[in-house]
């Protein structure tokens, strides 16, 4: 059994950000510049995708190839110190990674996944990310998503589509009414409403 790395190594390895990292920010600042509009970190989501698509069902993981065991230079690279017990853990992460793909699959949406190394290359990234998001899902076009998939009032104030509806306030005039006409027309009903409660005489 591999052994379990010291006090010192693990609080290390718990200082590493899994989310909001350099190789994330970059994906979200170019999609943002390409004027889409997304979610972070949907709990909600099998693997609490990065980004998030609501309204086209899509969603975008940015993994670290060490951690996430990708078969780059970097990836293949094997830990220096209690390789064992890394390397159990990484494939861990493939699994779960894997399994998270699968049931996103399932529940009809489209993922793609995005390597540290493969962000470095501005150009090719634009691409991929115009390709991967510029249909939306064909998958399952009628099935309405679980109420647990929708959007929440907790999530991050990034959000996909066009903003909500102005509701006018109770005092402001409708369109074509000036505002003399329509403090004139409360002033009335407000006059009407007193000598509707006033006593009448017997």
């Amino acid at each position: 059994m591999p052994e379990a790395p010291s006090e010192a190594r693990s609080a290390i390895m718990r200082a590493v950000k899994s989310t909001n990292t350099k190789p994330e920010m970059k994906v979200r600042s170019l999609a943002h510049r390409l004027g889409f509009r997304f979610r972070l970190h949907r709990k909600s989501l099998p693997g609490r995708p990065d980004l998030v698509f609501v309204a086209r069902r899509k969603a975008i993981f940015v993994n670290g190839c060490f951690w996430h065991g990708h078969d780059c230079k970097r990836g293949a690279r094997a830990p220096k110190a209690n390789a064992g017990y890394w390397l159990a853990k990484i494939e861990a992460n493939r699994r779960r990674d894997a399994r998270a793909r699968a049931e996103l699959a399932a529940s009809g949406w489209e993922s793609l996944t995005l390597w540290e190394c493969e962000i470095r290359d501005e150009k090719a990234l634009r691409a991929r990310l115009l390709a991967f998001l510029a249909e939306t899902s064909s998958a399952f076009p009628l099935r309405r998503l679980p109420s647990s998939f929708e959007t929440g009032p907790s999530d991050p104030p990034q959000d996909e589509g066009a903003r909500p509806a102005r509701i006018p306030h109770p005092e402001e005039p409708r369109s074509g009414v000036s505002k003399d006409e329509a403090g004139e027309r409360r002033a009335q009903r407000r006059r009407s409403s007193r000598r509707a409660r006033q006593p009448r005489a017997s």
